[in-house]
């Protein structure tokens, strides 16, 4: 991008500044549709700006089903096909006929980069997405330009971790950006989402992958937006599939997929069957064990436990305990609140009954701020998700159990009861990941991660080890899938004794341990 493309980019980013500046003035409905224009003048723009129209304007729970699709989707134009030819031979550093045997010419627009159905010079039909260019290096100058567009649409910023927000989004558009990453988050989904027939997820060619071009199995199935054309059977099976795999992603894999795309989903059909496709990974958040210990506390524990445990739990869950205390009696009608669908005892929660937002403010009123600022900037995708499926919950028109789904997922979890940790324990309670390798008792391998390396260990294990538990057919991403199932616990992960030589896979909440 030229020194001229930087400046006008910049120069209308500013703009979209001046814009909302005026309408954080106004009031009512004026105040709304002014909003709503800079956020849709902002998904006009590809790239960063497109993406903060969508994550931080909180417009996906806005009411009109129109609002939500429209921020949704890209309103960019695709790029010409001679221009992504010319992209994708020079990541290949070969002509494009010598990968595929055919290759779309027209291409689906998204806000990083734009994807083309294409055919192996193997066979197989595939999805090809293409990185636009200098995406990583105009983010951080847009994230300069944006100023103050980088914050929640309202007038009330006193106390807001703007640099919090600033730091969480930029590490989430690089991680869109990582195509490798990407590659393998698909693997790991489409491994995890196996047990799971609803679910149609693509595997990835890595072999033809590169730093700007992703290549997976093409998904044959309706986009989102054919949804009026579904009967009422289809509606309701894609419905719960969409809740289905929003639990099972967080509570079982301790991931989030955050970007509710409409673009992302496919109702598929298989021999009849209806299944639900989710194609694309780019935007996918771990879960610390922390949180996830919370969330699941909350939602197992949050109806009867005390307000000092709400408050821990909250603390845990990375809200400030400071902005958090004054609030701590009021703690438990905002869990019922935003419990409620996972609670409701009378079958299938009727969503347009919630009213969240009013009986929130009901619970604290101007104490609401500190609520609203106390919450972590870590936890945005898991929000962004969970209104993206209430979204499409409701323009679906369909309520669903999700006290019966929710009871599903403790089911696989097992009969675990889950508890906070002790005061003290909150220093330690990133548990570390310990690898030893001993022979006749002198150490000759030592090394600790952070416990969150455990997503990785195939990585991180020494290709020695690696190669003496293949030899015993010992299966390292079983080890890993049932370790974050359990939510890491402490303990022996994999011990192998065999003549004088030892080998130990363990997770401590000390580094010394």
């Amino acid at each position: 991008m030229s020194l001229y493309q930087q400046f006008i980019r910049a120069a209308k980013l500013g703009r979209l500044g001046v814009s909302l500046g005026r309408a954080r003035n106004l009031e009512g409905g004026e105040q709304e549709t002014a909003l709503q224009n800079v956020v849709m003048n902002m998904a006009s723009l590809r790239g960063l700006p497109q993406k903060v129209g969508q994550i931080l304007s909180m417009k996906e729970l806005a009411d009109e089903q129109k609002t939500f699709s429209e921020l949704t989707e890209s309103t960019a134009h695709a790029e010409p096909f001679e221009k992504i030819r010319k992209w994708i031979e020079g990541a290949y550093e070969c002509r494009l006929e010598e990968i595929f045997s055919t290759f779309s010419k027209e291409g689906i627009a998204a806000s990083l980069g734009q994807v083309h159905r294409a055919q192996l010079c193997s066979g197989e039909q595939v999805a090809v997405k293409i990185q636009y260019p200098n995406m990583k290096e105009s983010l951080d100058a847009d994230l300069k330009a944006l100023g103050l567009l980088a914050v929640p649409l309202t007038k009330r910023r006193e106390g807001f971790d703007l640099g919090g927000y600033r730091s969480e989004l930029r590490q989430s558009l690089l991680y869109e950006l990582d195509y490798a990453r990407e590659a393998n988050t698909l693997e790991r989904f489409y491994r995890l989402a196996r047990p799971y027939p609803e679910f149609v997820i693509p595997q990835p060619r890595k072999e033809w992958c590169r730093e700007t071009v992703l290549v997976m199995d093409w998904i044959e199935g309706e986009g989102f937006r054919s949804y009026e054309s579904w009967n009422e059977s289809e509606k309701r099976l894609i419905a719960s599939y969409l809740l289905r795999f929003f639990l099972r992603s967080w509570l079982l894999w301790g991931e989030v997929h955050g970007d509710p795309h409409s673009g992302n989903y496919r109702l598929v059909r298989d021999g009849g069957q209806v299944k639900l496709g989710i194609i694309d990974f780019g935007c996918v958040k771990e879960l610390s064990p922390r949180e996830r210990t919370a969330l699941l506390f909350l939602l197992q524990h949050g109806r009867d436990a005390s307000d000092e445990e709400l408050f821990r739990a909250f603390v845990l869950l990375g809200f400030d305990a400071a902005l958090l205390s004054p609030l701590i009696r009021g703690l438990r009608e905002v869990t019922a609140c935003l419990l409620e669908p996972f609670w409701y005892e009378h079958g299938p929660f009727p969503l347009s009954t919630w009213e969240l937002a009013r009986r929130m403010e009901e619970a604290l009123g101007e104490d609401r701020w500190n609520f609203r600022f106390a919450g972590p900037p870590t936890l945005i995708l898991f929000i962004r998700a969970l209104s993206g499926l209430i979204q499409y919950l409701t323009v679906l028109g369909v309520d669903l159990n999700w006290k019966l789904e929710l009871a599903r997922v403790f089911d696989i979890l097992g009969e675990s009861s889950y508890k906070l940790p002790s005061e003290e324990e909150y220093v330690r309670f990133d548990r570390f990941l310990r690898i030893r390798v001993q022979e006749k008792g002198i150490t000759k391998v030592q090394l600790t991660f952070p416990g969150r390396s455990m997503r990785h260990l195939d990585d991180v294990m020494p290709d020695d080890v690696k190669e003496r538990l293949e030899q015993k057919e010992i299966s390292v991403q079983e080890i890993v899938d049932e370790a974050i199932t359990k939510n890491y616990p402490p303990g022996d992960l994999f011990r192998l004794e065999e003549d004088e030589r030892e080998i130990r896979i363990w997770l401590t909440d000390s580094q010394d341990g």
